[in-house]
């Protein structure tokens, strides 16, 4: 569904002719152009704020907004061998980053009583 904004242009079908029986199909914004440049066989799906949905040729899909937010009543689920995250990763429980410092930090207490040193292998995040 979509709300176009005021003053946008629609193309309108009627169905078996009667004009009680329409249906738009596409419209477009009187505002600026989408800045995506779609390559044949691409699709793309945009708002007004230069929010984004492409559907990109090698079954790419990219998605630019300010905040994604997905409302799952049961679960989210990532099926794939990678997940990568350019920002800061957290939870309800804290910041990954900060695990990663106290698990580069921890240290165990030996047979004789005395702290171990820190880990062999730091977590480097990579």
């Amino acid at each position: 569904s979509s709300r176009p904004l005021p003053g946008s242009q629609a193309v309108t079908l009627f169905l078996g002719g009667s004009r009680d029986s329409g249906v738009v199909v596409s419209t477009k914004g009187m505002g600026p152009e989408m800045s995506i440049a779609l390559k044949p066989g691409e699709v793309a799906l945009h708002t007004a704020e230069g929010d984004s949905i492409h559907l990109k040729n090698g079954r790419v899909v990219s998605i630019t907004t300010e905040t994604l937010a997905i409302k799952a009543t049961t679960a989210v689920r990532i099926d794939s061998p990678t997940v990568e995250a350019t920002g800061e990763v957290s939870d309800s429980g804290g910041k990954l980053s900060a695990l990663r410092g106290h698990h580069n930090a921890h240290t165990h207490i030996g047979n004789l009583g005395a702290s171990t040193s820190p880990p062999d292998q730091q977590d480097t995040g990579a």
